[in-house]
């Protein structure tokens, strides 16, 4: 963004010596100067702030035209900036994807999750959360959500998409 522009800035995430920030796209820049090393442009305006694996970066978006429904989750390669892979999901992507055991999960703004293959964005499962998804957490073999809209958590396996447990 140039120092004019209006934005806002989803939450910044280090890793290693790159800062990732979000706006309307995807930045990287060198965390001790600011420099930036590459800017990407989702298909859709990005909507959350970043996940991060050795190799990838995932950032979630929603669609141009509310009326198509479709959100994204992209893998960017950290090196180069360019996009490995895209998966589209039935809604805007309203939280960080989490990463657990080479998984990657999504949640949409009408409340359904997706389990992604990290390596190459092929769909595991999917499933329909009760109540919109406020956010994501991964714990060993299970994947935590909050529930927007009405309060509560509930806990998938990551394996299968089954629930496991429900609080609230």
């Amino acid at each position: 963004p140039t120092p004019n522009e209006e934005f806002s800035l989803g939450s910044p995430v280090i890793a290693g010596e790159d800062l990732y920030v979000t706006t309307d796209r995807l930045y990287a820049l060198k965390a001790k100067t600011g420099l930036m090393k590459w800017s990407f442009a989702a298909t859709g305006p990005v909507s959350t702030s970043v996940a991060v694996s050795d190799d990838l970066v995932l950032v979630g978006s929603g669609p141009y035209n509310v009326r198509l429904g479709e959100g994204y989750v992209t893998a960017v390669d950290r090196k180069t900036g360019q996009a490995r892979w895209e998966y589209s999901t039935e809604g805007e992507v309203v939280v960080p994807p989490v990463i657990a055991d080479e998984v990657v999960i999504a949640g949409t703004e009408y409340g359904n999750l997706a389990a992604i293959k990290l390596s190459d964005g092929a769909s595991i499962w999917t499933t329909a959360h009760d109540g919109g998804v406020a956010a994501i957490t991964a714990w060993k073999h299970l994947i935590i959500v909050s529930r927007s809209g009405r309060d509560g958590l509930t806990a998938y396996e990551i394996e299968t998409g089954h629930e496991a447990w429900t609080f609230g």
